[in-house]
């Protein structure tokens, strides 16, 4: 997902919203229920039949929740229905959406973070709600800045490899959102974001969203293009900390059970409250060790991506074997305060084998010099310092 929008970009996206055009009838505030959960599917790209078939699922796992779950969805050009639209979620167990539209808009450009943010307004206007739930899909590239990801990136068509969510891209404007954008655009503070894209359980995503959510549900791996298990997934998300943790499990019992390369998934959920500790924690360790850092040996690492050069890595794995020998028990304790859920396959789509993950992804500095300007930009680079 992506971010550096130059001054042109950005006044385009507030005179686009200032534009938006509904072509359903005024708006009008339900009652106040517990949780509105929000679902934001960046879908005018090669993900739309994702897209149709997740709904669906959502459809068919909801249920008589005292909450309301709201689908904006942005079609590509070429769909019957091309338009942005947002729906009511009502349950239904045929393979047809037949929940309600409540707004449509004209075309506009779902990968901004401008527009993301007026139609996360618009909903929760439409829809008040003691708390909110944030689902994030599409594509997605972690910390990346836009455009980086694709420069990394090695062939990722093999005929007997599943499709995967691979970088962030709005068809209509060719744009991406970074993650200091999405910080910078959420309006209210929700319950939970739960990112439906590839690459988003690192700790340097969740430390710019530590003030936006309460917890983060994401994979440190990519995520392949079937997502989350919705029928399943979609009760979790109006209960407590028990029943997020159980959404992460539901999605690993999903793939875990599948063969071959489709057996193929890493998840987490990470406590937001616990963060600034866990900073302090690793900044302890690492400030002082930058020349051991650039001369650490990093193909050792566990890894969490195929590209060409290995950006994301294992916190855990990293810490431990950049500061081999010291006691780690006080960063490890607070590791596990923060990731309260974990999990994995044994390997991600037969390209390279999971030994081990603590649930959260990490860049080291100097392993692509290239992002290490935009890594210095985000908040978790000045452990260093």
């Amino acid at each position: 997902m992506t971010y550096n929008f130059d001054i042109f970009k950005y006044l385009f996206s507030v005179v686009l919203i200032l534009s938006l055009a509904s072509c359903s009838k005024p708006e009008e505030s339900k009652p106040e229920a517990l949780r509105t959960v929000i679902v934001y599917m960046a879908a005018d790209n090669d993900l739309y039949n994702n897209a149709i078939s997740n709904i669906n699922d959502m459809e068919a796992g909801m249920g008589n929740f005292n909450g309301r779950l709201i689908v904006y969805l942005d079609p590509p050009e070429h769909a019957e229905r091309s338009e942005p639209y947002i729906l009511e979620i009502r349950h239904d167990n045929s393979r047809t959406i037949n929940s309600p539209t409540v707004k449509s808009y004209s075309e506009h450009n779902s990968a901004s973070a401008t527009v993301m943010e007026q139609v996360i307004r618009d909903i929760i206007k439409m829809y008040p709600a003691e708390s909110y739930g944030l689902v994030l899909w599409s594509h997605g590239t972690g910390w990346l800045p836009e455009g980086a990801y694709g420069s990394l990136i090695r062939s990722l068509s093999h005929s007997a490899a599943p499709a995967v969510k691979t970088f962030a891209r709005d068809s209509y404007s060719g744009d991406e959102m970074e993650i200091r954008n999405i910080a910078a655009h959420l309006p209210v503070k929700f319950d939970f974001i739960l990112f439906d894209v590839c690459l988003m359980a690192g700790v340097e995503v969740a430390y710019e969203l530590r003030n936006s959510a309460d917890y983060i549900i994401a994979s440190a791996a990519e995520v392949l293009a079937d997502g989350f298990p919705y029928e399943k997934t979609v009760p979790c998300l109006f209960g407590n900390e028990a029943k997020l943790v159980e959404a992460a499990q539901n999605y690993m019992n999903h793939y875990g059970s599948k063969v071959g390369a489709y057996r193929s998934a890493t998840i987490s959920v990470t406590k937001t409250g616990e963060l600034e500790n866990l900073y302090e924690k690793v900044r302890g360790l690492v400030r002082h060790k930058v020349s051991e850092r650039n001369a650490l040996d990093k193909t050792g690492v566990q890894k969490y991506d195929r590209l060409s050069k290995t950006v994301f890595f294992d916190l855990e794995d990293f810490v431990e074997q950049l500061c081999l020998g010291e006691d780690l028990s006080s960063f490890q304790n607070q590791l596990a305060k923060t990731v309260i859920y974990k999990g994995h396959t044994p390997s991600f789509v037969n390209e390279y084998n999971i030994t081990r993950s603590c649930g959260l992804s990490c860049y080291i500095p100097s392993a692509s010099a290239a992002h290490d300007v935009a890594y210095a930009l985000l908040e978790w680079s000045n452990i260093w310092q």
